[in-house]
């Protein structure tokens, strides 16, 4: 059973998916590691331990108790767009379509340009 002693709401989960990912924009291109290093190095600052280093993500393991995709995802605070076409990893969306997937391959390519453009549209994905 996945438990935590603190326990964030909804509205501060939306605050600090959208500060993170917006910290990521300004600084994907100034460091010399990824974004999933920026996640956690995020995080760390925060002094908040999270799931995947993703405060969606421990949001749906709060709810459900659960750190299972199959349990959290669905629970996922914010909309990404490809909830229609899959029943978890929203995020990643099916043949690496969603958009943190899109983000990650940018990152793998060099194209820097990209990847703050796709960060800035995951700090601003609307909420369920």
């Amino acid at each position: 059973m996945f438990e935590r002693k603190t326990k964030l709401t909804k509205k501060e989960v939306l605050a600090l998916h959208k500060e993170m990912w917006n910290w990521i924009a300004d600084n994907i291109s100034n460091h010399n590691y990824n974004v999933t290093k920026l996640k956690k190095e995020f995080c760390e600052m925060k002094g908040i331990k999270a799931v995947n280093n993703c405060f969606c993500c421990e949001y749906g393991a709060q709810l459900t108790g659960s750190s299972l995709s199959e349990d959290r995802c669905p629970q996922c605070p914010v909309l990404w767009g490809t909830e229609d076409e899959q029943d978890k990893f929203f995020c990643e969306g099916y043949d690496e379509k969603g958009l943190y997937a899109k983000i990650m391959n940018a990152e793998c390519e060099g194209d820097f340009e990209t990847a703050i453009q796709l960060a800035r549209e995951v700090a601003n994905l609307k909420a369920k």
